[in-house]
């Protein structure tokens, strides 16, 4: 910790008397995996009595206060705030990092200043969330509150809150412009309820990829995404459980680290150069980001420049004899029931129908 003032001793060992307990309180605030979010401390107390306070706040697995240069990051809200001489000073902000999951918060004023109001937010936290910890709702707890006056004779100890405030771990997935992503994460993804299409790649046939509808995927499956544009929110979860057989699928992950494209592999990612959106071959010396996928042909004979999958199915029927027989679909993906006049997709391959 930077200091601690007569007010920060005197919160640490207490003083004689003590009055009517207050509430500290962080509000319920929303933070996508892998992101961060700011919340807000408040309290409600009696006004302009009380010049400084102690709290041990508890954040859950994987969440962490963001620290950069100048410290954690903590900003004094409008209630810590006072003019002294024409100008505007702050109450002092302490926090220290005592273990795992644990900050200790000591505030005080130097020049005797004390907290106006009766309620309402005193700082804003800025929380960072790891992209390991699963979605879902979860309690931030504090402990070992006090106030105190600006001379120490009165103290005021809240009892301890397991649930002072929730933080709710959303999962943000993304879809572009172009109506199609890739995407890959550390945890186990669950598609089920939200209007996205998650497929991987089973083969690669002629410069197409076949690609298979999944719902529930292990950690660290390559995806390909397909929804209308926007923000998408699977569910995850740190247990495989039981999910789609995925073993055969061809797309990589990035969901732990990047990967740079070498001489020494062939990468393709997803991209859109001239309205055509496919898998195109990544220059040497680039990489791969975070929480994407990708085809490394490395084994592949073939040369690609493109690699479409215009022909997204879910799969082949089969005919009376048992024979393979490819469904026929548009362009745009959609199932056929018999192929129509101009571009049609059959087992990964465009097929031009013309007028009869």
């Amino acid at each position: 910790m930077k200091r601690l003032s007569l007010i920060g001793l005197l919160l640490l060992v207490g003083a004689a008397s003590h009055i009517k307990a207050e509430t500290f309180a962080i509000a319920p605030a929303a933070v996508a995996a892998g992101g961060t979010v700011d919340v807000t401390l408040s309290l409600a107390c009696e006004a302009d009595k009380w010049g400084g306070f102690q709290l041990d706040m508890r954040l859950p697995e994987g969440i962490t206060i963001v620290e950069d240069e100048e410290g954690f990051y903590c900003v004094e809200a409008e209630r810590l705030t006072y003019t002294y001489h024409n100008r505007q000073e702050r109450f002092g902000i302490d926090v220290g990092h005592l273990e795992d999951g644990t900050y200790r918060f000591l505030v005080d004023n130097s020049r005797g200043k004390t907290i106006p109001g009766t309620e309402g937010v005193l700082m804003t936290i800025r929380l960072a969330c790891a992209p390991t910890v699963a979605t879902g709702d979860y309690a931030i707890a504090f402990s070992r509150q006090k106030l105190a006056n600006t001379d120490g004779s009165q103290t005021a100890t809240p009892a301890d809150n397991a649930s002072a405030g929730t933080l709710t771990v959303r999962m943000d997935a993304q879809i572009g412009d172009t109506g199609y992503a890739t995407f890959s994460w550390p945890l186990a993804l669950d598609f089920t309820d939200i209007d996205v299409e998650a497929y991987i790649a089973t083969n690669l046939d002629k410069g197409y990829l076949h690609l298979e509808r999944v719902t529930k995927v292990p950690p660290a499956t390559g995806l390909v995404l397909k929804g209308t544009p926007g923000t998408y929110h699977p569910t995850t979860s740190a247990q495989a459980g039981i999910t789609d057989d995925v073993a055969a699928n061809m797309l990589l992950a990035t969901a732990e680290a990047t990967v740079a494209s070498t001489a020494d592999n062939r990468l393709f990612a997803l991209a859109n150069e001239g309205g055509r959106v496919g898998f195109y071959h990544v220059r040497e010396g680039l990489n791969i980001p975070l929480f994407k996928a990708y085809l490394d042909l490395r084994g592949d004979a073939a040369v690609h420049s493109y690699i479409g999958f215009d022909g997204i199915t879910t799969g082949l029927t089969r005919t009376p004899d048992g024979a393979a027989a490819a469904k026929w679909y548009h362009i745009n993906g959609s199932a056929l029931d018999k192929p129509l006049q101009g571009v049609n997709i059959n087992h990964g391959q465009k097929i031009i129908i013309k007028q009869q």
